[in-house]
């Protein structure tokens, strides 16, 4: 097989991919736009829809304001002029975001003293020329460069390129898809955040692609197109890494030979992953939980000593290490796991087996309760994380049982692997009347994904009528031919 070079590692190997984004922001970004100026001048940042996203998923405000970011504009809303400061944007290529950098630089009393320009993306290169046609820019403008950071950060290894639409599966897979301009779009938007991926991680990949299956009689309108999306993706990407590497050839930041393998495919590949119920702890909180939380903050009320009740929100995040080390967990396995550390959380530490012995004083010297003043606020928060991922999984196994996701979820199972038919489908739909909605389409969409020849327009009717669906509910269901 091929040869695999050694090589030294790069930042992220050591680094979480968000921790690379951030240090590619701040230093790259904006570090290096304030190098310049006087110790005591701050510069303000300026963003669009779409890099406010890339911007809010990996930096806070305090490590802008460490860097000397006094403040964060929205390229869109109207700002105050600032003809004394300079200015950092940060924005996508796209026409709109340029035609408002332009404007701000058009009139006889430009907004801004000085201007660094960062784009998300790649350039095109009608835009660069509209902005040598700005005189104003020009001579105000102390750097022009491509970023390619676009991708939108999740956690430390996670990352997806979707942006603020929520069509955009529609727009790859619908029914009109081959004569919808979104379908182009959206490819590019994918390509283009891809391509900032790698140049993040300062890699260049092989690429591998799930190859599209050749027309046959009977196939749905814009199959070719659904067929062809890893293909399309794969192409594109090799152009634009390929353009990227020659562009960034003279300063060497960038891989000359293939350092590792990305492989592509598409939706079509599993369509019954998305609606089957995940029984790992991160999966079943958003899942179940998906009321209580919001952007990863989880809100939930507690009693106070005084008898009252308090509400209090939570981030769930990598911040957060028990969280970190439960997410992928089984919630059973995450269950015992929380016992354990509670269990041994009271017997190790001193403050908590002198308040499980409801304050015998017999048994502590002077010593301990010194110890145990010093340890009381390290305590207090190793007991509130504790105590709040005991109260998440109790409400998850609560919910699980009152929902009856025990038997949803081996009835799923069971249709995926081949051990159940519809019969079983239908005698769990007749025990459990009450059952939600959504788990009545997700379970039947389990059943349609595994059982693709089984459901002709007359069965379609029955499921309907006998899990009570309405019209839009089986369009979801009917729409899983196009995967």
């Amino acid at each position: 097989g091929r040869k695999i070079k050694e090589v030294s590692p790069w930042p992220w190997t050591t680094m979480g991919l968000r921790d690379v984004a951030r240090d590619r922001l701040l230093a790259e970004m904006v570090e290096g736009s304030v190098k310049d100026l006087p110790e005591n001048e701050w510069t303000l940042l300026v963003v669009d829809e779409t890099t406010t996203k890339v911007l809010s998923s990996v930096c806070s405000v305090s490590h802008l304001v460490e860097k000397r970011v006094s403040l964060v504009e929205n390229i869109q809303k109207k700002r105050q002029p600032m003809p004394n400061m300079t200015v950092i944007y940060f924005i996508s290529p796209t026409q709109g975001s340029v035609s408002r950098l332009l404007a701000d630089f058009h009139s006889k009393s430009p907004l801004y003293k000085r201007a660094c320009v960062f784009f998300s993306s790649q350039l095109p290169k009608h835009e660069l020329e509209r902005i040598k046609q700005s005189p104003t820019l020009l001579s105000r403008l102390a750097a022009l460069k491509e970023l390619n950071l676009e991708f939108l950060a999740i956690d430390s290894r996670g990352f997806t390129t979707a942006g603020s639409r929520e069509e955009t599966l529609k727009d790859l897979f619908g029914e009109n898809a081959n004569s919808s301009g979104s379908y182009e779009r959206e490819m590019d938007v994918v390509v283009r955040r891809l391509a900032s991926v790698f140049a993040s991680l300062k890699e260049l990949p092989a690429i591998r692609f799930r190859m599209g299956k050749p027309p046959q009689d009977g196939d749905l309108a814009g199959a070719s197109e659904r067929h062809l999306i890893s293909q399309r993706i794969a192409v594109a990407l090799h152009a634009e890494l390929t353009n990227m590497r020659e562009k960034m050839a003279s300063n060497d930041s960038f891989p000359k030979a293939e350092t590792c393998d990305l492989v592509i495919v598409d939706r079509g590949v599993d369509p019954v992953a998305p609606f089957m119920h995940e029984w790992t702890y991160e999966c079943m909180c958003f899942d179940i939980l998906d009321d209580v939380i919001d952007n990863n903050i989880f809100k939930y009320t507690i009693d106070t000593n005084k008898g009252s009740e308090e509400e209090r929100e939570v981030v769930l995040g990598e911040q957060d290490p028990i969280w970190v080390e439960l997410r992928h967990k089984h919630i059973a396995e995450a269950s015992l796991l929380l016992n354990d550390k509670m269990n041994y959380f009271k017997s190790a530490n001193k403050l908590a087996r002198h308040k499980a012995n409801q304050g015998d004083q017999n048994d502590i010297d002077t010593g301990d309760l010194k110890q145990m003043v010093e340890s009381l606020p390290q305590y207090r928060e190793q007991l509130k994380r504790l105590s709040l991922h005991v109260h998440i999984a109790t409400k998850l196994n609560t919910m699980a049982k009152q929902m009856g996701l025990h038997e949803i979820g081996k009835l799923e199972q069971d249709l995926v692997y081949g051990n159940a038919t519809s019969k079983e489908v239908i005698k769990l739909l007749g025990a459990r009347s009450h059952m939600k909605e959504e788990d009545k389409v997700r379970l039947l969409m389990t059943y349609v994904a595994t059982h693709p020849e089984k459901l002709d327009n007359n069965r379609r009717m029955q499921w309907m009528k006998l899990a009570k669906l309405s019209a839009e509910d089986m369009n979801m269901i009917n729409s899983l031919e196009y995967l």
